[in-house]
């Protein structure tokens, strides 16, 4: 499953079909999303079905809004990088293209990770207060689609000196 809503998504899910099939990787379902409450109805059909391997396209919010319903289940995540920063992947060694991670995903490679768990809600790979928070609350989806990578200083230098938009530094 792609969010449609993380930077590349929309364009990349075509993509992301079509190299997972290059590889030879079976689905047994596609979806393009564009809603959370989406995203939780499809993982659940999913599991209750039996699936054991998911893959999931987006960003580190994508992810972490699926290991909710993943977390304690005897499934494997494929991770295609398709957010703005994607730090979870880059913490496993994916490198941030969906013909790696594919590439990833058809070698069989697994790695066991931790999940975090603050205020009751899981966490792949940070969680993180103050000004890391301010920044990320100030990166919203037209800003990660305009900047691209650009978005995170361009927030910080938004926040820093106190603008009222991230846009007006862009």
């Amino acid at each position: 499953m792609v969010n449609s809503k993380c930077r590349m998504g929309k364009e990349a899910f075509p993509a992301a079909r079509a190299a997972l099939a290059e590889r030879g990787i079976p689905l047994a379902g596609c979806h393009r999303l564009s809603r959370p409450k989406h995203m939780d109805r499809v993982l659940r059909e999913a599991l209750d079905a039996g699936v054991r391997r998911i893959f999931i396209g987006g960003g580190d919010g994508t992810l972490n809004a699926a290991i909710k319903l993943l977390l304690g289940r005897d499934v494997t995540l494929g991770v295609l990088p398709l957010g703005t920063g994607n730090d979870f992947a880059r913490s496993l060694g994916i490198a941030p293209t969906l013909e790696a991670a594919c590439d990833v995903i058809a070698a069989g490679y697994t790695a066991r990770v931790d999940v975090g768990l603050a205020n009751g809600r899981p966490f792949l790979n940070a969680v993180s207060l103050g000004l890391a928070s301010a920044i990320a609350r100030r990166l919203t989806p037209e800003l990660k689609r305009r900047a691209g990578k650009l978005a995170y200083p361009v927030a910080a230098v938004a926040e820093a000196s106190g603008s009222t938009s991230p846009s007006t530094c862009a």
